[in-house]
């Protein structure tokens, strides 16, 4: 089943995995330095062995950035957030055992940083998955739809975190519910007594609530084919988003529109018939 990663990030809503996370240009070298840096990020040997401990060096370079990012976002600080951020994507998973010690952290800025993080990487590791549980029920919202979305991207999502996405369809912010409705769409076979919940999205007054709803539901196949209705209701939505979110999913769900959809000469094709 094809996931989509929706990822709430300090500066609103991205995503990742095919969608649209602006990448820098330029990255860090851990070798740079900065006369104002006075716990810059140390080269990591290119021989780390066979032994599948981390190196400690690895380790605290994931914790130094870490902590850069967090001072960047504190102080609106735009290029010190890029090059921390370029410099935890170097690291990857490496940077794991950084995040899961910040999901404890009484700062809910680091908690919500290490969620938006570890998010990103995919589906989280057991320690991640423990730690990410635990805060579902983090006093910010943020914190929960990002841990639930990272959740959602399991084989076997705890139902938990299926709990959590459809408390947060409701959300008053409408990034918070974008977010939900995506990630119901990752669940699988986990999310199938949530549909109905899901499914409200469809008459949500955010035409990106109702776009994201539309694609997961499509996303989870033959079981919201109950909804086939609805969808097609939306099929002349004002919002092009929508309309073009709906008609994949209609596709998706529909076996006589999906052959007939697959007759059909591209448009491209026609325009350049003599």
């Amino acid at each position: 089943m094809v996931r989509v990663l929706a990822i709430l990030s300090v500066v609103g809503l991205f995503s990742v995995g095919g969608c649209s996370r602006t990448v820098p240009q330029e990255s860090l070298q851990t070798e740079t330095q900065s006369p104002a840096e006075s716990s810059s990020l140390r080269p990591v040997p290119s021989e780390t062995g066979a032994d599948p401990v981390l190196p400690q060096i690895v380790v605290d370079n994931g914790a130094i950035a870490f902590a850069q990012l967090l001072t960047a976002a504190r102080e609106n600080q735009p290029q010190a957030w890029t090059e921390a951020d370029q410099a935890l994507q170097k690291l990857g998973s490496a940077a794991v055992p950084t995040y899961v010690t910040a999901l404890r952290s009484d700062d809910p800025m680091a908690r919500e940083m290490a969620v938006m993080m570890l998010v990103q990487l995919g589906p989280p590791n057991e320690e991640a998955a423990a730690g990410l549980t635990g805060l579902l029920a983090d006093p910010s919202a943020f914190v929960r739809v990002n841990a639930a979305a990272a959740l959602s991207t399991l084989e076997t999502p705890p139902p938990e975190a299926i709990e959590t996405l459809t408390a947060l369809m409701n959300d008053d912010d409408e990034t918070i519910r974008v977010a939900a409705a995506t990630s119901l769409g990752n669940a699988g076979k986990a999310a199938e007594h949530a549909l109905s919940d899901l499914a409200r999205g469809l008459t949500d007054p955010a035409a990106a609530v109702r776009s994201a709803t539309a694609a997961s539901l499509g996303r989870l196949g033959e079981v919201s084919a109950r909804y086939l209705p609805a969808l097609k209701r939306l099929a002349d939505d004002e919002d092009e988003t929508v309309r073009t979110a709906v008609a994949l999913a209609i596709k998706q769900l529909d076996p006589s529109t999906r052959n007939a959809a697959d007759t059909t000469v591209p448009a491209s094709a026609t325009d350049s018939a003599p």
